[in-house]
């Protein structure tokens, strides 16, 4: 078990209800329910061994989500679930981090040029003290986006000691061109790239994901290019599967077994899932 302390989310919004829910979860309370979900002390979604589990789009078993570590930005989506959304079954929970690639300031803290906000309750994976962080260093960030601001809210940030087979970005255009845009004070070059998932194309205000080769070379002046990958994300869910609504309710994972148990089961934030 890898323990944190919990603190309250900022804010929790119920969208709305119905026989399936897609979830950004956050939590309250700790759940006593090993195979559960219990969010805020009165709504129980199950884990079941049909449950699957996604880190970054990827595919993973129940027995990689449990070295994952806490403190993950985390979606679940589940179904059976009544008015209330008081109950239910997780069909899928989505771990997500929000950047991936070299640090390129130390003040503030910035990955691929996106300042970060850590706070105590921030999960740090491979160090301790942000301080020791240089320029250069590459850092793996799940959190929260701050729309207006541009800022992640870090809820975890791992150091990474291997080279990685990508780096990775999510956030919102702006600046944009034929031939690419920006996404905070990151220029990115999307030549050679086929947006997906864009029905109005990659223009100023949509968000992002996208995914791009490692530069030796990049520095916090270069622009970020040869991606591999580019597809427009929904910050409000307004495209959930269908037969399913959305629901809110924004949190970070807060302890996760190892190994997990069976049925598989770990805890969010005040949330065990």
């Amino acid at each position: 078990m890898h323990p944190i302390q919990p603190h309250r989310p900022t804010r929790s919004t119920l969208r709305s209800l119905a026989p399936a829910v897609l979830l950004a979860l956050a939590a309250q309370a700790q759940a006593q329910d090993p195979t559960a979900i219990t969010i805020n002390g009165q709504r129980v979604f199950q884990i079941t061994a049909q449950t699957t589990f996604e880190l970054d789009g990827t595919p993973i078993s129940a027995a990689t989500a449990a070295t994952l570590g806490p403190g993950f930005s985390t979606l679940v989506l589940a179904t059976n679930v009544p008015d209330g959304a008081n109950q239910g079954q997780a069909q899928q929970v989505q771990f997500d981090n929000l950047a991936r690639g070299p640090v390129t300031a130390t003040d503030p803290l910035s990955v691929l040029n996106q300042p970060l906000t850590l706070t105590a309750d921030t999960v740090l994976e491979g160090f301790t003290d942000p301080t020791t962080l240089v320029v250069g260093d590459l850092l793996e960030v799940s959190g929260y986006l701050d729309a207006d601001s541009g800022v992640i809210s870090a809820s975890r940030i791992a150091l990474l000691t291997n080279p990685t087979q990508d780096w990775k970005l999510v956030g919102q255009v702006s600046q944009a061109t034929a031939n690419g845009f920006a996404i905070g004070a990151q220029a990115v070059d999307s030549t050679g790239v086929t947006p997906t998932e864009c029905p109005l194309g990659v223009i100023d205000g949509v968000y992002v994901e996208l995914e791009a080769l490692p530069n030796p070379a990049y520095t916090a002046a270069s622009v970020l290019d040869q991606l591999i990958e580019l597809h427009c994300e929904d910050p409000n869910f307004g495209n959930p599967p269908p037969g399913t609504v959305t629901a809110s309710l924004e949190g970070l994972i807060s302890a996760l077994p190892d190994p997990l148990p069976d049925p598989p089961s770990f805890s969010l934030l005040d949330v065990t899932v």
